[in-house]
């Protein structure tokens, strides 16, 4: 039997977090680049594949499943980055729900300043991202990982956004607890060296180009 086919594109965090856990688990995958540029998630086929024209998608001999979130929930069940404890498996969702409400407010952020005419971000959308990091800073204040005491699916997820985060013109200096969680993920994950190259940060290359820090300034009406 072939391997599952992977489609995804290099610049996407969702996409790299499944890259990464891959590589965690030596996972074998064939895979498919898609470039949004050329509008190939629009095509036929790929519609055919997930209506909802997103990347990551996974093609496992015929079982096909998007979001990146449930790919890796998918592509890790037995292994030791999950647990059938109810405890452990809901603090592992939380992480992961949470994961899905940082990536939107950053989702906000690019779209009003790459499709609209703003030349600044929404300093909604900026309140947002620092609630959500100090969040997270108190998060990893009491815990090890993201999840709790040991690495689990949710790190990767959470990292990868992360990742965004931190390539884009932003203070995180007191986010300290993040930062180490940060740093300790990159010298944990397997695939780390091999996956950072392959990232164009582009919307962190968008801001810096432009200009534009994502700094709180006061909240608009």
């Amino acid at each position: 039997m072939g391997k599952p086919n992977f489609y995804f594109t290099p610049d996407s965090p969702p996409c790299q977090a499944v890259i990464l856990l891959l590589k965690q688990l030596k996972l074998e995958v064939t895979y498919i680049h898609i470039d949004l540029e050329k509008n190939e998630h629009l095509t036929p086929e790929f519609l055919a594949l997930n209506p909802l024209h997103q990347v990551p998608t996974l093609d496992d001999k015929g079982f096909i499943i998007g979001d990146s979130h449930a790919i890796i929930q998918y592509l890790a069940t037995g292994s030791n980055l999950t647990s059938l404890d109810p405890h452990v498996l809901a603090r592992i969702n939380q992480a992961m729900y949470f994961d899905t409400e940082l990536f939107r407010v950053m989702g906000e952020i690019g779209y009003s300043l790459y499709f609209e005419t703003r030349t600044e971000p929404s300093q909604k959308a900026v309140a947002i991202l620092y609630e959500k990091l100090g969040a997270l800073e108190q998060f990893l204040q009491r815990r090890i990982w993201v999840a709790g005491e040991f690495l689990t699916i949710a790190d990767f997820s959470v990292f990868a956004t992360f990742s965004a985060i931190y390539n884009c013109p932003i203070d995180l200096s007191k986010f300290e607890s993040i930062l180490k969680w940060y740093e300790k993920c990159k010298k944990t994950f397997i695939g780390y060296q091999s996956i950072k190259e392959d990232s164009k940060n582009a919307l962190g290359k968008f801001l810096k180009s432009k200009g534009i820090k994502l700094e709180l300034k006061t909240v608009e009406a």
